[in-house]
């Protein structure tokens, strides 16, 4: 058997620690790859949702947005709420009216009422 010098021994071992450290060098720059394209797809899915969550902004701060729709609904409630309230009112003064000229027939008094009173109206048709 031969035995193998010191230097090439040297050498072999040096060689074999450099192809050891290219493997690694390969691998990492592999995982460089992946993880650039992670990252890059990442930074493309946060600018897409930053560009939705924008264009959702913008909506809701615009004129003809819901907030604006949301402020016309309520200015139909109160309108409908104030028609509601006088309709009820009238309705009120129609039965005082009806429950006072009772009263007073009831005492032998009357309401004067003009002649041309036309058919079905009442004292509480007041103008509007």
């Amino acid at each position: 058997m031969s035995r193998v010098p010191k230097h090439v021994q040297a050498t072999l071992a040096l060689n074999s620690a450099i192809e050891r450290a290219e493997a690694y060098a390969q691998q990492m720059k592999k995982g460089g790859y992946i993880a650039t394209w992670h990252t890059k797809d990442m930074q493309r899915l946060a600018r897409s949702q930053a560009a939705a969550l924008s264009d959702q902004v913008s909506q809701l701060l615009t004129p003809g947005s819901a907030a604006a729709a949301r402020d016309a609904g309520m200015k139909t409630g109160v309108e409908t709420v104030k028609l509601a309230r006088q309709a009820r009112l009238r309705e009120l003064f129609a039965q005082e009216a009806l429950a006072y000229e009772a009263e007073l027939n009831a005492m032998g008094l009357a309401l004067v009422k003009p002649r041309d009173d036309k058919a079905g109206a009442c004292m509480t048709d007041y103008p509007t």
